[in-house]
C-alpha cells in the first residue's frame, strides 16, 4: 500500500462499508430519487433530461425491452457514450492530475479490485455473463464499489471533477442497472433477494444467489450456474430460450429442467426407430449439426420403485435404437443383446 493509501486506511474503509451496504442493499428503489440521478446525468452531460423514464423489474427484462425497442424502432439511439465515457473520462484525468497515476491506480485496486473477493465485481460478472447482452449498461447498486471510489476522491481529495457524476452516483445510490439513450432510459428495480456469499459457492444448490421481482436472477445447480427460475419456476423455460442458448452444459440442465422427453416432443424431434431396447430420435437445430439421442429405461428400478428414462446422445450414423444403444456401452449392434442392463 502506497503511502497515500495508508494515510487514509481508516476514510477507505468507512467509503467501502458505506457503499457497499449500498450496493447489496434488497430494499425496493427509490423511483422519485433515482430519476432525479438520471436527469441529473444527462443534464452534466450536457444533454436534455430524457422525455421518458422506462422503469422495468430486472436486467433481463431491460434487456428484452432494449432489443425489442431497438428491433421495432421505439428506442431513440444510445447515449451511453455521451452520459457515461466522456464524463468519466474527465473525472479520471482529474484524480490523476491530482494524486499521480500510481497512487490512482493503487487507491482505485483499494476500491474495486477484481476478483472473488469483491462481490460487486462478480454480481456484475456473472449477471453480465447470463444475459449474453452486447448492450451497455450503467450498474446502479452494483457499480457501489466505482462508487465508493470517487466518492473517497471528492470527499477525501477534494477534486471538485466528481461532481460531474453525482447524477450517476444517485441513479447506484437508489436503483439497479440503468441504460441511457438520447430521449429514455430504462432503468431497473434493486433485486428482491441477493446472497452474496452464494457467489463463489458452486455446491449451493437450490437457493438464489440473487432474484429479482420478475423472477429472473442466477443460482446453482449441479455446479452450473443457471438462471434462478429454472429452479423456482421451470415451467417457464421455453424451447427457444434453449435452443438460444450456447453454453453446452447450461444447455443440458436447462434441457433436465424442462423435461427431456417434454423438450423432445416440443421441440419436433423425429422418432426414427423404435424398439424393446429403446427409442432413438433426431433433432434439427439450424444452424447446429441435427442431435440423435436414444431414450432408455434403466431395467433396475429406484427406490420408489419406478423405472428412470435415460436420453443419451449418439452418433447420426445410428439407423436402430438397439444399435444405439449398443453403441453407448461400445459394442456392435449384433453383440449387444444384454439380459438386464444395471
Amino acid at each position: 500500500m502506497t503511502t497515500i493509501a495508508a494515510t487514509h486506511r481508516s476514510a477507505i474503509k468507512r467509503y467501502r462499508k458505506r457503499w457497499l451496504d449500498l450496493g447489496l442493499s434488497t430494499e425496493p428503489a427509490c423511483r422519485p430519487l433515482a430519476e432525479a440521478g438520471t436527469d441529473r446525468a444527462y443534464q452534466e452531460a450536457g444533454l436534455p433530461s430524457p422525455k421518458r423514464i422506462i422503469w422495468v423489474a430486472s436486467p433481463h427484462e431491460a434487456t428484452q425491452r432494449i432489443a425489442s425497442g431497438l428491433e421495432k424502432e421505439t428506442l431513440s439511439s444510445s447515449a451511453w457514450q455521451t452520459v457515461f465515457d466522456s464524463v468519466m473520462n474527465r473525472v479520471v484525468t482529474a484524480i490523476q492530475n491530482r494524486v499521480g497515476r500510481e497512487d490512482y491506480l493503487t487507491l482505485r485496486q483499494q476500491f474495486v479490485a477484481p476478483g472473488r473477493k469483491n462481490p460487486l465485481y462478480q454480481l456484475r460478472i456473472q449477471q453480465t455473463s447470463m444475459l449474453r447482452s452486447s448492450f451497455h449498461y450503467g450498474y446502479g447498486c452494483h457499480d457501489a464499489d466505482w462508487m465508493a471510489f470517487y466518492d473517497f476522491c471528492e470527499g477525501v481529495h477534494a477534486i471538485q471533477e466528481v461532481n460531474l457524476i453525482h447524477g450517476i452516483m444517485e441513479v447506484a445510490r437508489h436503483a439497479g442497472w440503468w441504460c441511457p439513450f438520447e430521449t429514455e432510459c430504462i432503468v431497473t428495480e434493486r433485486p428482491s433477494a441477493l446472497n452474496a456469499d452464494l457467489l463463489n459457492t458452486p455446491s449451493a444448490d437450490k437457493k438464489p444467489i440473487i432474484a429479482y421481482q420478475d423472477g429472473w436472477g442466477l443460482a446453482w445447480l449441479n455446479r452450473i450456474q443457471v438462471p434462478w427460475r429454472a429452479l423456482s419456476n421451470p415451467l417457464a423455460i421455453t424451447v427457444s430460450e434453449i435452443n438460444g442458448t450456447n453454453n453446452l452444459e447450461l444447455r443440458r440442465v436447462l434441457i433436465y429442467q424442462y423435461g427431456q422427453e417434454r423438450y423432445l416432443k416440443d421441440s419436433g424431434a423425429e422418432v426414427l426407430h423404435q424398439d424393446d431396447f429403446g427409442v432413438l430420435y433426431r433433432l434439427e437445430r439450424s444452424p447446429d449439426e441435427p442431435l440423435h439421442v436414444v431414450k432408455v429405461t434403466n431395467a433396475t428400478p429406484e427406490k420408489d420403485r419406478t423405472f428412470r428414462d435415460y436420453f443419451l446422445s449418439v452418433p447420426p450414423e445410428m439407423k436402430t435404437a438397439r444399435q444405439a444403444v449398443a453403441w453407448t456401452f461400445g459394442k456392435a449392434e449384433n453383440d449387444y443383446a444384454p439380459i438386464i442392463e444395471t
